[in-house]
C-alpha cells in the first residue's frame, strides 16, 4: 500500500527500490498537502512510545486503520484515507509489521488546523 511513502521523512529522501532505506522510514514528518493546499505533517508509525504508536493496541490500529476514528475522534486526514476494504486480518498484519519496525523517536504536532 505504499505507506511508508508520505510517513517517512520526506518524499525527496524516499527509496522506492528499498523502501526501508528512506530516510525517517516511518518515523512521519512528511509533508503532503490536503485538498486546499495545506501540509498536513505525517504521523510517526514507528512502535516509538513516546511519539509513534507503541502505545496502540492492535484492536485500536485497526479500527483507525478500517474506519478512520481513533478514541471517538478523526484518526485520518486527507490525502489518507480509511480503508474499510481491508479484512481485520491484513489491517492487524499490517500493524504487527509496524510493530516490528525500528523506533524512530520523532514527535509530528498533529495540526488540526492545517498549516
Amino acid at each position: 500500500m505504499e505507506c511508508f511513502s508520505c510517513h517517512s521523512a520526506d518524499f525527496k529522501t524516499n527509496d522506492f527500490l528499498v523502501p526501508e532505506l528512506s530516510e525517517g522510514y516511518f518515523g512521519g514528518g512528511n509533508k503532503p498537502l490536503n485538498e486546499e493546499g495545506k501540509v498536513m505533517p505525517t504521523p510517526n508509525l514507528t512502535p516509538d512510545k513516546a511519539t509513534g504508536i507503541g502505545n496502540w493496541s492492535e484492536e485500536k490500529f485497526v479500527k483507525a486503520l478500517k474506519s478512520g476514528i481513533k478514541d471517538g475522534e478523526a484518526a485520518l486526514r486527507y490525502p489518507m484515507k480509511p480503508y474499510p476494504e481491508l479484512t481485520d486480518k491484513e489491517a492487524a498484519a499490517i500493524y504487527k509489521y509496524l510493530m516490528s519496525i525500528p523506533s524512530i523517536s520523532n514527535k509530528v504536532e498533529r495540526n488540526l488546523t492545517p498549516q
